[in-house]
């Protein structure tokens, strides 16, 4: 028998080989690109919070609580220890920054996707408005099971995917679940002139209210996304030492709506999303146009007459909320709404523990507009921004082997959630009202919020003297830089007739984590090279679905680069 060898002639294998070299070089240069943006990434995410956080009271043993002495840790360290999901963010590779994680939001809420089943209870308001709790309970619920309160964002609902994702992991781990719905929201009829706004919290403060009624020895947790979390910042703020929550969570928020508005709409994909938005909005204002349109009936706080016209002809949000938002709740111009409806300026007042989750990519709740300032002068807060997420995005995977797309931020807010609900019910009921201790007090400051900075003021009063000579005084100045997250403080002399600055020192908190600056070469970098480091960065290989094909494909490169040595070939073709 004759044994039939395939020859090819040289000038094929050479060719064959000079294509697989092509490639071998192409993917060589991709991994150099990956371990050059690796050596040069900032950490994943970043926490900012005061120098002594608030202490929480907790046994260690659940079962022996009448026998153990109670101990106290600082909020900080209980989010470290704690919280294991917070710590790090590995973005799907395909949605390497904020504006491929926000589109891959608005996709994701038109896509058919899993919801809890609700049963809904409507409340009506005292001037006649409704609003709608969906209560979801775990299939083995127990009577003092914690109620997770959820609070959705702009032109949202109990429906969204972002409430039904989290509403589901909380009834896996036993809480049970009320998602509000709004004026007018997910199929809510308006009965009057009055819609919901960022800056409005009564309607809030009344569903609470009636929960906690219902479920008196139910420990309350709010979670709130976007225009949420700013109410429920804001409620918070308000009802300061007397919020009947045990914590809350805000993830996504404006914060600033004066300052993220202007900054939305100084750039071309800020104007793209804001006219986005403002569609939503006039979408929902077309089902209940007809509430407006009667001149004799207004909101009760409406102080201009409405045209239901112009509303529906707004191009931009701040189109909407001049000629709707404002009138309706009263306020004389469309930036006094912006500046007073942010809850930026309730963060010194808050005084239960809270988690800040935002993402320093959101195109629509802007890093800039974070008060960290504020956040590093209260105790009772823990801000976490992580570098990449866009707004109420955070996917680890889209396709997460048959399991579908994975979303990031769940599993830390719901891990925190239960730190805090563990801690307080590790306590017997005679010391539950000892669960939060403040730390020692601190002077009262005043912050400014100018352009990219926070300034903070500290007057240090001096006595007055006897004698008729001048007094001297001290003025120190910290400025904490939004971008670079390094606070910097001026000690400056005064006198009647002189100023002189005296010195000039980095104040970092030994507790707060930071980065002090950018690396040269990402400054120098142009917008294509660093979204191009970007997705390379982003591939860590096993840490979502497409990290293990990237795995497969280096294993697939190294088999054409011992391909691409010519007498390996000429071997395995038999020559």
């Amino acid at each position: 028998m004759e044994t039939t060898h395939l020859i090819f002639d040289s000038p094929h294998i050479d060719t064959l080989i000079d294509s697989i070299r092509t490639i071998v070089f192409v993917s060589f240069v991709a991994v150099s690109l990956y371990f050059v943006c690796i050596g040069q990434r900032s950490p994943n995410v970043v926490f900012h919070h005061a120098r002594e956080t608030v202490g929480i009271l907790h046994n260690d043993k659940h079962f022996d609580k009448l026998k153990l002495k109670p101990t106290r840790t600082q909020l900080h360290s209980i989010v470290v220890k704690q919280c294991p999901a917070l710590k790090k963010f590995t973005p799907t590779p395909l949605l390497f920054n904020g504006h491929l994680q926000t589109a891959a939001a608005g996709v994701i809420s038109k896509l058919p996707y899993k919801k809890p089943d609700y049963k809904r209870e409507v409340l009506t308001l005292p001037d006649g408005g409704l609003v709608a709790i969906d209560w979801a309970t775990p299939l083995e619920p127990t009577p003092d099971a914690p109620i997770i309160i959820l609070f959705h964002g702009l032109a949202g609902g109990s429906n969204e995917p972002y409430i039904c994702e989290t509403a589901l992991a909380a009834l896996e781990q036993g809480y049970r679940v009320a998602a509000l719905n709004y004026r007018g929201s997910n199929n809510l009829s308006l009965t009057t002139p009055q819609i919901y706004a960022g800056s409005y919290t009564e309607d809030v403060r009344l569903i609470v209210r009636h929960i906690k009624s219902k479920n008196s020895t139910c420990p309350l947790i709010g979670i709130g996304y976007s225009l949420g979390a700013n109410i429920i910042l804001k409620y918070v703020g308000e009802e300061g030492s007397n919020c009947p929550l045990l914590t809350a969570v805000s993830v996504a928020n404006p914060h600033d709506f004066n300052l993220g508005i202007n900054l939305l709409h100084s750039t071309f994909l800020g104007r793209f999303y804001s006219r986005i938005m403002t569609h939503e909005l006039i979408n929902i204002f077309n089902k209940h146009a007809h509430m407006f349109e009667n001149k004799d009936v207004q909101a009760p706080l409406q102080s201009e007459p409405i045209s239901p016209t112009k509303v529906k002809s707004a191009s931009f949000l701040h189109d909407f909320d001049e000629h709707l938002t404002r009138r309706v709740f009263g306020y004389r111009s469309v930036n006094e709404f912006y500046r007073m409806g942010g809850s930026a300026q309730y963060v010194p007042d808050v005084a239960i523990p809270m988690l800040f989750l935002n993402s320093s990519d959101d195109p629509i709740a802007l890093n800039t507009a974070v008060p960290v300032a504020d956040v590093l002068q209260n105790p009772h807060i823990v801000l976490a921004m992580t570098k990449c997420g866009g707004h109420i995005g955070w996917f680890e995977s889209l396709f997460g082997f048959g399991k579908g797309y994975r979303r990031w931020f769940v599993k830390p807010v719901l891990q925190y959630v239960k730190a805090i609900v563990d801690a307080h019910e590790s306590l017997p009921s005679t010391q539950r009202h000892l669960f939060v201790e403040n730390p020692s007090f601190r002077p009262a400051r005043h912050v400014h919020y100018k352009g990219k900075h926070n300034v903070v003021f500290e007057h240090q009063h001096q006595p007055k003297s006897r004698s008729s000579s001048p007094v001297k005084g001290k003025l120190e100045v910290a400025i904490d830089s939004v971008n670079s997250r390094s606070p910097v403080k001026l000690t400056i002399s005064t006198t009647p007739t002189a100023l002189k600055v005296e010195s000039v020192q980095p104040e970092l908190p030994p507790q707060h984590v930071s980065s002090t600056r950018k690396s040269a070469a990402t400054k120098r970098s142009s917008p294509f090279l660093l979204y191009l480091l970007q997705f390379v960065s982003s591939i860590t290989g096993g840490a979502s679905g497409e990290g293990k094909l990237v795995q497969r494909f280096a294993i697939l490169v190294f088999g054409l680069w011992v391909l691409s040595k010519k007498s390996w070939a000429r071997k395995l073709i038999g020559q």
